[in-house]
This record gives structure tokens, sequence and C-alpha cells, in this order.
């Protein structure tokens, strides 16, 4: 039984043919899953874009998890990024280290607020945050820089 909205969903999917994205569609779960190339130390993530029934999410999930011994310090790290975000933030599974952007999207009660502008710039303010503490982020996971030195650097590009 599908439990999201359909219309978000070909919303949705008619901006990735536009685009011309390639990517799978999980007809029973409402999700697509696509990769990005990314322009930081990281070089890539995988996208998954999650619909429900009156938004969507989208995901930047990081091709490096985060290893158990430097976990609070890529905590440390993603507080810093996410302290004054207006929209969206990073995250971390503290289980297995994977880190990723988020940003959820209402559409309406109706679906009516969902255009391809916004799933646009949903898919691209993922991109750019990632874009922009993706490098940083990376030499904090593998011990090349301290939290609160990679942020400032980040934060001054």
């Amino acid at each position: 039984m599908r439990d999201y909205s359909l219309k978000i969903a070909e919303m949705v999917k008619q901006f990735l043919d536009d685009d011309d994205w390639r990517y799978k569609f999980d007809e029973e779960n409402g999700v697509v899953n696509t990769g990005m190339k990314l322009n930081c130390k990281f070089q890539r993530a995988d996208v998954s874009i999650r619909v429900n029934s009156d938004t969507f999410l989208v995901l930047f999930i990081l091709p490096v998890n985060a290893d158990e011994d430097i976990r609070p310090k890529v905590l440390d790290f993603i507080n810093r990024a996410n302290y004054g975000l207006i929209r969206g933030g990073f995250e971390m599974d503290v289980r297995d280290g994977e880190v990723r952007f988020r940003t959820s999207h209402y559409c309406g009660e109706n679906c009516d607020m969902i255009c391809a502008d916004v799933i646009k710039d949903a898919i691209y303010l993922n991109y750019s945050m990632v874009e922009r503490y993706g490098s940083e982020l990376m030499a904090v996971m593998m011990g090349f820089m301290e939290p609160e030195e990679a942020i400032e650097k980040a934060d001054n590009k």
C-alpha cells in the first residue's frame, strides 16, 4: 500500500527527467535514488529523495563513514556547522558513522506548493552545503583537523 503522494513523486521524477538525471524509483516506498558528483574531498554523494504524504525529504549521503574513535569530533564539527543554518542540517548515525545532509520540504495540504523550482532548490541546497563543508568534514574524519579549525576554514571560503 502506497503511503506517499503520487503528485509529489511525479513532480520529482519529472524534474529529474527534464534535467537529464539517471535515477531509480522505488514505487512501493516512494523513494528516488540517484547520485551526484561533488567538487570536494568526498567527490560524490548518494542522493535519496523520500516522498511522504505532504512532504519530501532530500538526503545527501556521504560515501565515507566516520570511524568509531573519531565520531565525537565529527559530531562536534556537525554541531558547529549546523549552528545558524536556516534550512537543513548535517546528521550522523552514531551506530555506524554514516554522515548525511538533509532537508525536508512541506508541499501543502493538497500538495499544491510543489514545483520544479522547489525541487531544484531542495537538491541544490544540499549540494551547496556539502560542497561548502565537505573537504573540512573529511579532514576532521581523517584526523587532519580539529572541528573548530575546520569550521572556521569552511565558513571563511
